[in-house]
């Protein structure tokens, strides 16, 4: 048997779901000298994640509260399952995936008081201000849109949907064709892309062609904006838009 060098370290990956600091040490001493970093802890009431957000879904005015669904996982899942992302990593534990997502939403959204404000985003991640892939279209995200508002009981306000700065061309936007998520949501395309105010006007006149009434945004929000590009991104997307208030 030949002799290699063993790897070097132990990371623990994501929160501890323990119910104190000296429970997520503790567990952490099990590993001494081969922890990197000490991640952080779901302590306390965070130990039940999704009761500790109901409490406070519970303690805050519907008038003042709106809730988002990021998901990314999911998008991963369906385009492992579509054969596009390859890696073992993004294969879910269930099957079949499309219907397990479906059904893992509908448990977790029926919590949401019905006058809560709701809205889907469908993730392609945003790490280093890229994603794990690049949709070839909106195709999957619209279908899969269109299947939680089919199988859930909360009305949906809004949908983010992303457009990477290359994509200008009619066949990126034609799966909107086919989007059905009821009277009252609004459409949101993230569209607007620092320091290019023609590209984004571009890509508006492209998605007009298939529908008319929507918004814009970025392509993921602000949260992991430089600050030096945020000046632009906002003079940008007020200079492509008129007043919500405005005919």
């Amino acid at each position: 048997m030949s002799q290699s060098t063993p790897p070097r370290g132990v990371l623990l990956v994501g929160s501890l779901p323990v119910p104190s600091n000296e429970d997520a040490f503790k567990l952490c001493l099990a590993l001494p000298g081969h922890l990197a970093s000490i991640p952080d802890g779901e302590i306390g009431d965070r130990y039940n994640w999704i009761g500790w957000q109901q409490s406070i879904v519970e303690e805050i005015p519907a008038e003042d509260l709106a809730l988002q669904l990021d998901l990314c996982f999911e998008v991963t899942s369906l385009e492992y399952a579509r054969g596009r992302l390859r890696d073992e990593f993004f294969k879910p534990y269930f099957s079949p995936i499309y219907d397990g997502l479906l059904s893992r939403i509908q448990r977790m959204v029926a919590h949401i008081p019905a006058n809560v404000p709701l809205g889907i985003h469908p993730c392609y991640g945003d790490l280093n201000h890229a994603h794990f892939i690049e949709p070839d279209d909106m195709g999957m995200v619209v279908d899969f849109v269109n299947g939680i508002a089919k199988t859930t009981s909360h009305t949906i306000d809004w949908i983010h949907l992303a457009v990477p700065k290359s994509r200008d061309d009619p066949g990126y936007f034609a799966p909107l064709a086919r989007l059905h998520v009821g009277t009252r949501a609004k459409l949101f395309l993230g569209l607007v892309h620092f320091d290019e105010e023609e590209g984004t006007r571009r890509r508006i006149h492209t998605a007009q062609t298939v529908v008319k009434d929507f918004g814009v945004a970025t392509e993921y929000g602000f949260e992991r904006t430089p600050a030096e590009q945020l000046s632009s991104l906002l003079q940008i997307s007020r200079d492509v838009t008129v007043g919500v208030d405005d005919s």
